[in-house]
């Protein structure tokens, strides 16, 4: 008895040799195995021999699944052109690694070559969300900054403002968003712009003209007024009215400031610009005249705005002269000119060609172009011979001149340009990442 309590020790630590000595020889052929797999599979890739080369490393990648094999493996598919199972090998591999930056090093650049943008940016988001840094993620980004995709099209589209640009499509005018997506129903003969108050002027189907809100319900009717036939760009609560004979000044009241005039821009930034027999003046917002000249013109945008940043561009027999409400002129004299979107770079004419300058009227892109926009939201489009494309500040092109028409950019990255027999919205997908 005492016999065989002595061997019972021995027997265990037999067992745990003979436990240890399987376990290593196990892993050692593991290993072995692994490796016969992972040189099978490097060699039948560099001979090209795909379904040989794919079958070992998904063998190795079952005995020891890391990282670098599953990258290594995914890549092995993009070369193969094996699109189905590289895209759902990829889905994998990033649920399973999803802080593993190379993983996104293989994807996004395999998505960008192959065009598919908005699954590139997809990635990119789930990138930057988990705060991950990468050169090569970030130039691939850099290179498809200005890649984009059509959100719509339509038949007449008129200017982005306060985040909704009017459209026409079929006969029937409504409101479309920087994204693409309808903000207001097409119900309308007619659709003006939205102002910062949230309204703009529109003529429905029987011909009534009042001011609707971003989801194209009537909001404010204007009574008292006879023959109302067209309402204006709203600033603040003052607005300009047709009656069918002259132009003037309302609040939403109804009550009549000041006018008759044959022709108004809006009263923005303080300031409009009115006619009467022919010659155009500056009033205030009380419509006292307070330019000592009159004008052949006043450049007005889409909006019918011609004041911003405190700078005109008014037409004399000289031509078109930058100036302040006060009358003060700045730089040269001009052959034509577009008014400022923003407080950065209008477009002018000079000798027939086309450039930009900054408030004070210095030239800060020499007149070169056909013709020209003023920048919006970084972006200007320009003309080169018949086609239209698109500028940043340091006058290079991110889109280059491909279309007949051109608007100008939203705060979205979005803009309307017409290439066929209709308008398109477009939309750079790096955008999507705000």
């Amino acid at each position: 008895m005492k016999n065989y309590k002595l061997l019972v020790p021995i027997a265990l630590a037999a067992l745990l040799l003979l436990s240890v000595y399987l376990l290593y020889d196990s892993r050692k052929t593991t290993e072995e195995e692994y490796q016969a797999y992972m040189t099978a599979a490097r060699e039948y890739r560099a001979k090209g021999i795909a379904v040989d080369a794919l079958a070992n490393y998904n063998s190795a990648y079952e005995l020891r699944p890391s990282a670098a094999l599953a990258v290594e493996l995914g890549e092995a598919y993009r070369e193969a052109g094996d699109r189905r199972n590289f895209r759902k090998w990829g889905e994998t591999i990033l649920e399973e690694y999803p802080l593993e930056v190379s993983v996104y090093e293989l994807l996004i650049d395999y998505y960008s070559g192959v065009k598919d943008y908005e699954t590139c940016y997809e990635l990119a988001r789930a990138y930057r969300g988990r705060r991950l840094s990468s050169d090569k993620v970030e130039s691939i980004l850099k290179d498809i900054t200005y890649a984009y995709e059509t959100l719509g099209s339509y038949d007449e589209v008129g200017v982005f403002s306060n985040g909704l640009c009017a459209f026409n499509y079929d006969g029937r005018w409504g409101y479309v968003d920087a994204d693409g997506s309808t903000a207001a129903a097409r119900s309308f003969l007619s659709a003006g712009a939205f102002s910062s108050a949230d309204l703009a002027p529109v003529v429905d189907q029987a011909g009534d003209a009042y001011f609707v809100d971003r989801n194209g319900n009537k909001k404010q009717v204007i009574q008292g007024v006879e023959n109302l036939v067209e309402l204006g760009y709203i600033s603040g609560d003052t607005f300009p009215l047709y009656n069918g004979e002259c132009w003037a000044f309302y609040n939403l009241k109804g009550e009549k400031l000041f006018g008759d005039y044959d022709a108004v821009s809006a009263l923005a930034n303080g300031v409009a610009a009115v006619e009467q027999d022919g010659a155009w003046m500056l009033i205030n917002t009380q419509g006292e005249v307070i330019s000592t000249k009159t004008y052949f013109s006043v450049v007005q945008d889409e909006k019918t705005i011609a004041c911003r940043n405190d700078r005109l561009f008014v037409e004399d027999m000289e031509g078109f002269h930058l100036i302040d409400s006060a009358g003060n002129t700045y730089g040269q004299v001009y052959e034509d000119a577009r008014l400022f979107n923003d407080n950065t770079l209008a477009a002018v004419c000079v000798d027939g060609k086309w450039g930009f300058v900054d408030v004070n009227g210095n030239l800060v892109i020499e007149p070169q172009y056909d013709d020209a926009r003023s920048f919006s939201n970084g972006f200007a489009a320009v003309q080169v011979e018949d086609l239209w494309g698109f500028i940043d500040q340091t006058n290079t092109f991110v889109l280059e001149p491909a279309f007949k028409q051109a608007k100008d950019f939203s705060d979205r990255g979005s803009v309307f340009v017409r290439s066929r027999s209709y308008w398109e919205l477009l939309q750079f997908y790096s955008y999507q990442e705000d």
